[in-house]
């Protein structure tokens, strides 16, 4: 399993000077682009549509310019997948650290939210059993730039991070995700949330009336 724990934070993109980005992603509406940059996007056939990536070479980086769509029809939702779209890109040319300017302005914080759960929800890789090339690379940060609220960032990244962790229960086999397993998994939660975790045997559910389909009775 792979994916960004975690977001790191520059408060200005003026910062990035100092920095040494592999790849670095800037937002942009379909109707909000001057000339030069509506000329980029026409160049490598894409208008700026939530999705839409081109790119340019700038001092050994790329420069990555990320659509939104039109500025007047702005969703949470929209702005998760665009984020989805950056992070695909930088997987999918091995970039190992990335910059990406926050496009939220006055949206309100779930949009940063929502942001910040696109960067990492689309970070995700099942790695465990390969044994080639694909196992080799990892994405190792994503910057958040100019972010308008951190603290919505970082639970966005906190609940997408939890999303992943869900994800790789589920891609294990029966045999490595056992009951013990996600026993053991809800037993760290709970000690990391500082929530009391109780377990039930199976006896207990049948007299209970929660039998499952396929189960003896009396399994543990």
């Amino acid at each position: 399993m792979a994916h960004i724990k975690k977001l790191n934070f520059l408060k200005n993109h003026k910062d990035l000077v100092d920095e040494n980005y592999g790849m670095v992603a800037v937002p942009t509406f379909s109707d909000k682009m001057d000339k030069d940059l509506a000329e980029l996007f026409k160049s490598q056939n894409k208008t700026g549509k939530v999705g839409d990536l081109v790119f340019e070479i700038d001092n050994n980086s790329r420069i990555v310019y990320y659509g939104l769509g039109d500025s007047s029809d702005k969703t949470a939702e929209n702005f998760r997948r665009a984020a989805g779209e950056v992070v695909g890109y930088a997987l999918q040319h091995k970039y190992s650290d990335i910059a990406v300017e926050c496009p939220v302005t006055d949206e309100g914080e779930y949009f940063c939210q929502a942001f910040a759960e696109g960067l990492i929800l689309s970070s995700y890789r099942f790695l465990d059993y390969f044994t080639d090339e694909r196992g080799e690379y990892h994405l190792k940060s994503i910057t958040m730039v100019d972010a308008c609220n951190q603290d919505a960032a970082k639970k966005g990244a906190i609940i997408a991070s939890a999303v992943c962790d869900s994800r790789d229960l589920g891609n294990h086999p029966g045999n490595v995700t056992t009951p013990t397993r996600l026993a053991n998994f809800a037993k760290e939660v709970g000690k990391k949330g500082n929530m009391k975790v109780k377990f039930l045997m199976g006896k207990i559910f049948f007299k209970m009336g929660w039998g499952f389909a396929g189960e003896k009775k009396g399994k543990k």
